[in-house]
């Protein structure tokens, strides 16, 4: 199991060529051992009748010699053929047993033989002995008419001759066809992996890497990027679907760019759709009361009392919406600030009294005296977090606590203001920064007080954030950046002070 898990994580090459190789291997050793037995065969089928015709010839000479009743001649003859080096013995004995004449080679095992041919006949025996290993061809004289003058006719036989045959030329040759085969084997198998290690870079890993790059720039965005399909394989319509599908990614990705910017364009036609509206609304109430105070201010016969008043409600008017453009203007990132290093219980203290906390609220303010100094506009950031605050206030109408607290962390400030109130809605806690939006009723606000906050920390480099669980309460982040000395004090060690 574990062998089959590292082949499966083996790269495609081993893959291929393990099994490749493992038929190669067998294949070749089936067929070598094939070979080796039909080699084996045949060989061993030649010296058998090597062995064969020398027992004939010497069958004739004996027979020859048996005509001419010469006992010495028959000698002669089996001698004569045991000079070979490959008949290391040859011998002619009686139906009795006893030998009328024999071959030997110095140092030639000898076994007696264990069975007889029947007249006529020759038997082959293969025969081990003190390491050596050759065959015997027993072949039967038999008795026909031309020896009945001496034997009579009942005796079917009248001798035997022993031939044996060496076959360690047999084990050298089957040895060395092993050994042809294996080279062989070996050249062939090393053939084959050159063959599968090309084609397979070719065909397969060539293609793959190629495949594995375009999708690697695929992923770092490059859109444009396609592969030639130069084959009809597999893995030509893989390099042909990867195309297709670059293709559709390019495409949707340009539907996905033209979506947002019409949402974007939508978004900002009905932000100043709504801020066009909502700058009407706020402006016409006052702008109605000072024409018609203007109006009546014309009015003959009116008393200075009521002509006081009239002036009083139409200069009442012009600073609500002179404090209208006011806050707008305020939302104009162009202006500039003068910043300095200011105190963040300072500020929090300031921007806490500028709003009316009812006594319904309880405030924790803890944060901590000589804090790292943040680097704002004092009355500006205090007028921006007083507008959080002020939110904070009016989302607990019968009762609460409101928290302050601070935290200093890579040269920045971080002031958390946290309330018990009712929540924000997720539908709504994405728009509270938006110029103009109030859940409030009609003339109770500009819906200008958190783009203000938003757009003010922006200004001083700074973020603010929101969090809020609907029925337990918000907090409002404001990241703010320290003071230059303050953050070369923070990177020398040291330890900022904290309000949690």
């Amino acid at each position: 199991m574990n062998a089959g898990r590292r082949l499966r994580s083996a790269p495609v090459r081993v893959k291929i060529f393990v099994p490749v190789t493992a038929v190669v291997v067998a294949a070749f050793a089936c067929i070598a051992y094939a070979t080796s037995l039909v080699l084996e065969r045949q060989l061993q089928e030649a010296s058998e009748r090597t062995a064969l015709q020398k027992a004939d010839v010497a069958e004739a000479a004996v027979r020859r010699a048996m005509l001419d009743g010469l006992t010495r001649e028959m000698k002669h003859a089996v001698e004569d053929l045991g000079e070979s080096p490959e008949l290391p013995r040859i011998a002619l004995r009686k139906v009795n047993g006893q030998y009328v004449a024999e071959r030997r080679v110095p140092g030639h095992a000898y076994v007696p033989t264990s069975e007889l041919p029947l007249p006529g006949t020759a038997i082959t025996q293969e025969i081990l002995s003190d390491g050596q290993s050759y065959l015997r061809v027993t072949k039967s004289i038999a008795n026909d008419r031309s020896c009945f003058q001496c034997h009579p006719p009942s005796q079917k036989t009248l001798g035997y001759l022993e031939v044996d045959v060496s076959t360690t030329w047999l084990t050298r040759r089957v040895s060395q066809s092993h050994t042809l085969i294996a080279a062989a084997a070996g050249i062939t198998l090393v053939l084959v992996w050159l063959a599968v290690t090309l084609s397979v870079n070719a065909a397969v890993l060539g293609p793959l890497h190629r495949l594995g790059r375009a999708m690697s720039g695929l992923k770092r965005g490059d859109r444009q990027i396609r592969l030639e399909a130069d084959s009809r394989d597999e893995i030509g319509r893989l390099v042909r679907h990867f195309n297709e599908m670059a293709e559709q990614i390019r495409e949707a990705e340009q539907d996905l760019v033209r979506t947002e910017r019409q949402l974007a364009e939508a978004e900002r036609l009905a932000s100043v759709g709504l801020m066009a509206a909502g700058i009407a609304h706020e402006i016409n109430n006052p702008l109605a009361a000072v024409s018609m105070a203007a109006e009546l201010l014309n009015t003959p016969g009116i008393s200075e009392e009521q002509r006081s008043k009239l002036a009083k409600m139409v200069l009442e008017g012009t600073e609500r919406i002179q404090n209208i453009v006011a806050e707008l203007l305020t939302l104009d990132r162009r202006q500039g600030l003068v910043l300095k290093p200011e105190d963040p219980a300072t500020v929090l203290r300031q921007a806490l009294h500028s709003v009316d906390v009812p006594a319904h609220i309880r405030v924790h303010f803890r944060v901590q005296e000589n804090l790292p100094k943040i680097l704002v506009h004092r009355d500006k950031i205090a007028r921006a977090l007083g507008n959080i605050i002020k939110n904070a206030v009016q989302a607990m109408p019968e009762r609460g606590e409101l928290t302050f607290s601070t935290e200093t962390s890579d040269g920045r400030m971080n002031i958390y203001i946290t309330d018990t109130g009712c929540g924000i809605a997720p539908e709504i806690l994405e728009h509270i920064f938006d110029p103009f939006f109030s859940t409030r009723e009609v003339g109770k606000g500009f819906g200008l007080g958190l783009a203000f906050a938003h757009s003010m920390i922006e200004q001083h480099g700074g973020e603010v954030f929101a969090a809020s669980t609907v029925g337990e309460g918000s907090t409002f982040t404001v990241v703010l950046p320290l003071a230059q000395e303050e953050t070369q004090d923070a990177k020398e060690g040291m330890e900022p002070g904290e309000g949690h």
